[in-house]
């Protein structure tokens, strides 16, 4: 098999357009994190980052809805953006490309992912929050297939951490599932406003340790 991860960037010359939008011909270029589209002239030219942790689905795309100028495209379904139709100018150019995005995306969705649920609490809440924890988190981390999971506490809001491959699409089931969400009566008369997610990186507390921990192997509320 190819060595992907050690091949210097890979550049093909495209003609590429967001679902519903514009085609735009340009150069479509691989790197080990992200594809990066760029094309246009005047005041259309412009330049597209896609990490390959963001693609949901790659396939071919043949109907004459989707295809470019008359040519089958590459379909990149994305998490939170219209699909991306890229046709690559070159006999056989398209499968090639198909199979290196492909491997690429794979590869990173198998890396963990590290997601937090930010959850905002009524006035007054905090030490009922701390009980309905004791009792376990409103999250079932069995069901989510996680690697870890931690809980913080602060005086207006929880934060709840998951860690695992492709954790993100996960939680973001999980926040719209009865079955995975089993919040209940008492923690919803705790929440005020809607639970929204980020990255962890951007809210996981550095002075504080968590409320309640879980892994894979084992299972501790301190």
């Amino acid at each position: 098999m190819h060595n992907y991860r050690r091949s210097p960037p890979t550049r093909y010359a495209v003609v590429y357009r967001e679902q519903g939008g514009q085609s735009t011909a340009g150069a479509l270029v691989v790197t080990e994190q992200r594809l990066l589209l760029e094309g246009g002239a005047g005041d259309r030219h412009h330049r597209l980052s896609v990490p390959f942790a963001e693609l949901t689905e790659i396939r071919i795309g043949r109907t004459a809805a989707e295809r470019l100028n008359g040519y089958s495209v590459l379909v990149l379904e994305r998490r939170q953006a219209p699909a991306l139709h890229v046709a690559p100018f070159g006999a056989g150019l398209l499968h090639e490309l198909a199979d290196l995005v492909a491997a690429f995306t794979t590869e990173h969705h198998n890396d963990d992912e590290h997601v937090a649920v930010i959850v905002p609490l009524k006035r007054g809440c905090r030490k009922r929050a701390r009980e309905l924890l004791a009792q376990d988190p409103p999250f079932d981390p069995t069901a989510l297939g996680l690697k870890e999971h931690h809980v913080y506490l602060r005086e207006r809001e929880v934060v709840f951490v998951f860690s695992g491959p492709n954790v993100r699409a996960k939680v973001e089931r999980a926040m719209h599932s009865p079955t995975l969400w089993h919040a209940g009566l008492a923690w919803r008369n705790c929440i005020v406003g809607r639970p929204h997610l980020t990255a962890a990186t951007d809210t996981i507390p550095t002075d504080a340790a968590p409320l309640y921990s879980w892994t894979a192997k084992s299972e501790h509320a301190p």
